[in-house]
């Protein structure tokens, strides 16, 4: 476990009972199903927390950070179910404002892979340039971005301190966030 990920737990306690959290056999299916591998920390994000969403809480109740799961059975949740809608909803905006949606998209060198996004279509990318310990985070909103140098848990890690920076989001956006098991977020 990296010294980044051990740090996470404390202003992001993980779940006693994750749900979804697959396993090696599962990842290899997963990867061969999407054609790529994964981070490692995002794999050892999902084994310790498993299937979830971050809760925003005070910076904006009620609302959540929808973290895809590679093994959920929903389809609106699932990873390996999301990629091509939201890879093809990005695709359509690049053709009608080429200038606001710049980037490639998976599978092509550097594209973007969501992981990712909330309710008021903030979406979470990562750009897959390199290998996976090369890849960096993209926050995309309405054809404005941010990207941060940093693997997953590292970017976690620091938005949740307060310590990123973006020009549409309060700076204190994640910082009362916690952990939230699929199977325990309710509706109505």
């Amino acid at each position: 476990m990296s010294a980044i990920f051990e740090a996470l737990q404390s202003p992001l306690p993980a779940p006693s009972a994750p749900v979804d959290t697959g396993s090696p056999d599962a990842w290899r299916a997963l990867e061969e199903r999407v054609g790529t591998e994964f981070p490692g920390d995002y794999k050892e994000f999902t084994r310790v927390y498993g299937s979830g969403a971050l809760e925003l809480g005070a910076a904006k109740p009620y609302e959540y950070v929808w973290l895809l799961s590679p093994f959920s059975d929903n389809p609106n949740l699932a990873l390996a179910s999301q990629i091509k809608p939201m890879c093809d909803a990005y695709a359509v905006m690049k053709d009608a404002f080429p200038e606001d949606y710049p980037r490639e998209i998976y599978p092509s060198e550097g594209g973007i892979l969501p992981w990712a996004l909330d309710e008021s279509r903030l979406f979470f990318y990562w750009l897959t340039k390199g290998g996976t310990t090369d890849w960096t985070i993209l926050l995309e909103y309405e054809g404005r971005e941010c990207v941060y140098s940093q693997s997953t848990t590292e970017f976690l890690y620091r938005a949740i301190r307060g310590e990123l920076h973006c020009d549409f989001l309060r700076d204190d956006f994640f910082t009362t966030a916690r952990f939230r098991c699929y199977d325990q977020i309710t509706f109505g």
